[in-house]
Formats: C-alpha cells, structure tokens, sequence
C-alpha cells in the first residue's frame, strides 16, 4: 500500500495545495490540486485536477516516469486534456 503527502506551494500571489501519492516502492504515481483554474466560456472555475505517472524506468541511474496523463476530474468522470510518452532522453550532469 502506498502512502501521500500535501505540498502548499504559492504561485505568485496563488496558493496551490497539492495532494502528492506514492506506490508502495515510493514513486510518485499522482498529483492531484482540488481546485485548479479551468477555463469555462472565458472564466476560470475552480476543478478537481490530476495528472498520473507510470511506466518508470532507469535512464543512466536515474528513475523517471516515461509516461503520464493529465485530466480535469469532472462529475460525470476524468476528461484527459494531455497525455505524454517520453521517447528520447538526454542528460548533461553539472560538473
């Protein structure tokens, strides 16, 4: 069984709290915001929010998700607006 934390955070003069959940290896499987700006008719309305990482893999001794999914969490259910597969990867470590 996993495990979650809470990150408050400020974007400027924005708080965001973010509800951050763990898989049982201790990855970060999703990022959820209760209510982050959803642009409706020209307004922004507070909407539940959530983006999902998977399919981890090592890439030069570093663990990262090549995979996710970022949906607005609507009452009749998730409405993904971007997904993401990770294909190519570069690194160029600091001296």
């Amino acid at each position: 069984m996993g495990f979650s934390a809470k990150a408050r955070l400020k974007d400027g003069e924005t708080p965001v709290t973010l509800l951050f959940r763990f898989d049982e290896n201790g990855l970060i499987e999703s990022v959820r915001a209760e209510a982050r700006g959803r642009a409706v008719a020209g307004a922004l309305i507070p909407t539940p929010w959530e983006v999902r990482w998977g399919n981890y893999e090592l890439s030069d001794g570093v663990c990262i998700q090549t995979e996710g999914e970022v949906a607005w969490l609507l009452p009749e259910g998730p409405q993904p607006y971007f997904r993401c597969r990770l294909t190519n990867l570069r690194y160029e470590f600091a001296p």
